[in-house]
């Protein structure tokens, strides 16, 4: 399974999978993490069931999201920078749907809402998988590639860097959010 941090545990245990400041993780080390976080998340989660998740770009999101797709249970992403209004109207919108029509759903964002309420689009797996190849056949990759990822998780672009790179066995640089001023040294520090 391509989106399995377990596969990419066994694929590559001893190669980097995400680097955050002066930390970096490998893919046997965040295999390891997400094993405990789906333990935490064992009564919290229900098969075809949205899980609300704030997508914030922590460590924290990114194994709870891993634990999520291991689960086959969809994340349901909420944007960081919504009020709490929005946050709660998101999730109780969800609630009231219950399940996702889609069997193979691996997560929800939700639209920006220019025209009208924010909807949400459910993305599958297949999706997300036949995107990461396709991504890999236009841009191709180094063994040694290291992908920045400063974008909000909560958005498909951040969310394509992490199903992406987890496809191809690869490294993301997490930031928090974007900064220009520190952006030239994150490329060079993390080697993106």
């Amino acid at each position: 399974d391509p989106l399995s941090i377990f596969g990419a545990a066994q694929d590559a245990p001893a190669a980097p999978g995400l680097r955050l400041g002066t930390r970096s993780c490998s893919f046997a080390e965040l295999a390891a993490m997400t094993e405990r976080r789906m333990a935490e998340l064992g009564s919290e989660v229900r098969k075809g069931t949205p899980y609300p998740l704030l997508g914030t770009n922590t460590l924290e999101t990114v194994i709870t999201l891993y634990g999520l797709l291991e689960m086959k249970i969809p994340a349901l992403l909420v944007h960081p920078q919504l009020t709490a209004t929005e946050q709660a109207a998101l999730s109780a919108a969800a609630a009231r749907a219950g399940s996702v029509p889609h069997p193979g759903a691996a997560a929800i964002i939700h639209t920006s809402g220019t025209s009208g309420e924010p909807r949400g689009a459910v993305l599958t797996r297949s999706a997300l998988i036949a995107s990461a190849q396709a991504s890999a056949a236009n841009l191709g990759w180094e063994p040694d590639d290291t992908w920045m990822l400063c974008m909000p998780i909560a958005r498909i672009g951040g969310l394509s860097i992490l199903t992406r790179a987890l496809a191809a066995r690869r490294c993301v640089a997490l930031a928090e959010e974007f900064n220009a001023a520190a952006f030239p040294e994150w490329i060079a520090s993390h080697r993106v």
